[in-house]
């Protein structure tokens, strides 16, 4: 197994305590703000990432 690290999706959300419902946290300029942000680098790494993994069975020639 391997893994790769995105950086830049890697975020820390400081919501213990915070008492806020999924609407409260849409709600909340920064903390939406931050999971969008984060969401769109982790497509972007994706997109951008060759794929290394090749089929798992074999394929018919002909």
């Amino acid at each position: 197994m391997s893994a790769i690290i995105v950086e830049a999706a890697s975020i820390s959300i400081p919501l213990l305590g915070a008492n806020l419902t999924d609407a409260g946290m849409l709600a909340s300029a920064s903390i939406s703000g931050a999971i969008r942000g984060a969401l769109a680098e982790l497509q972007h790494a994706v997109l951008l990432r060759p794929s290394e993994q090749g089929p798992t069975f074999p394929l018919a020639h002909g």
